[in-house]
């Protein structure tokens, strides 16, 4: 029973709102407006509009229709976020999959490469190596893939003691 001046008050986003509509007439549909609440929080509001008329056709009024929906649209984002984390679970293990082949591939060439020179040469110091390096640097990229592969499944992170020497000379040898 209280005009919306009263109730919003004076400059209140949905106040300024309905003032324009009912000044231009004209039915609204699904018109979000965001404001802060009296208690700080961040409200977001759904205002629709109907126009009324009587039976000559003549304005007898319109229907306004507030609906907070803050709360909606807070687990409309939690749906969405969950449907892109899923998407990029997916991606990443189809991604993860299709380089485990050719990492295969080239591995398992390494190795017989590695085993030929063997058998018909001896190798340089040099040659061990980059045979070592080689070796080291594609167990690393299965470890990545076995890493994203393990984030597809969403499975807890494991973590392991490292020795730090080793990982400092492995990164001095790369470098």
């Amino acid at each position: 029973g209280k005009h919306y001046d009263v109730v919003f008050g004076e400059g209140h986003p949905i106040q300024v709102l309905l003032s324009q509509i009912l000044h231009h007439g004209g039915s609204m549909h699904s018109k979000e407006i965001t404001f802060d609440s009296q208690n700080g929080e961040v409200r977001t509001i759904r205002i629709s509009s109907v126009d009324l008329t009587e039976d000559n056709g003549k304005p007898a009024g319109m229907i306004f229709q507030l609906h907070d929906v803050t709360e909606w649209l807070a687990l409309e984002k939690q749906v969405n976020e969950a449907q892109r984390l899923t998407a990029l679970h997916t991606l990443s293990a189809g991604v993860a999959h299709e380089l485990r082949n050719p990492l295969s591939a080239l591995d398992l060439n390494l190795h017989l490469l590695e085993e030929e020179l063997r058998e018909t040469t001896d190798l340089s110091s040099r040659a061990n190596d980059y045979f070592q390096v080689l070796n080291t640097e594609l167990n690393r990229l299965s470890a990545i893939l076995d890493n994203i592969m393990r984030y597809a499944q969403s499975q807890p992170a494991q973590f392991q003691k490292v020795n730090i020497q080793s990982l400092v000379s492995h990164v001095t040898q790369l470098l």
